[in-house]
């Protein structure tokens, strides 16, 4: 009886643990998702350096404590055509991600690491995409 309790508890603490952990990348998914949308609405308002504005916004946040540094910033014409940022742009695309190259790398898990003893749960990489237009005098978020 006692080793059946011992093996439902492990089993019950790794439940709990996978849930703090998922539950704290659902964190850091939502706060890239409001970077990447302050940064596509914020190029795509501004008419004269799309890039330059989505990249000002990016950088006033952060994720999980860590201050944003980078993002891919596309400009597209209207046929979705990637264009330069300097020219006018019907959309501006923001994707902004926490991995091995940017952002303070991929984000730590606490509990999962104990189930992968080589290290290759350690951490995870996660990543928001924005893509804004502007129209009606106004920028929208497109997706």
């Amino acid at each position: 009886m006692t080793v059946f309790v011992a093996l439902i508890m492990v089993v019950l603490i790794g439940f709990i643990g996978m849930a703090v952990d998922v539950g704290h990348f659902y964190v850091v998914k939502s706060e890239l998702q409001n970077a990447a949308d302050a940064g596509a609405l914020a190029g795509a308002a501004n008419v004269t350096n799309h890039y330059q504005e989505a990249f000002n916004f990016v950088k006033k946040n952060s994720s999980d404590g860590v201050l944003l540094s980078d993002a891919d910033i596309q400009c597209m014409d209207a046929s979705n055509a990637i264009i330069s940022c300097s020219t006018p742009a019907a959309k501006i695309k923001v994707t902004v991600s926490r991995d091995s190259t940017n952002n303070g790398g991929p984000v730590p898990t606490y509990f999962i690491r104990i189930l992968s003893p080589g290290g290759s749960l350690n951490a995870y990489p996660i990543g928001a995409t924005a893509t804004a237009e502007f129209k009606s005098g106004r920028p929208h978020l497109i997706k």
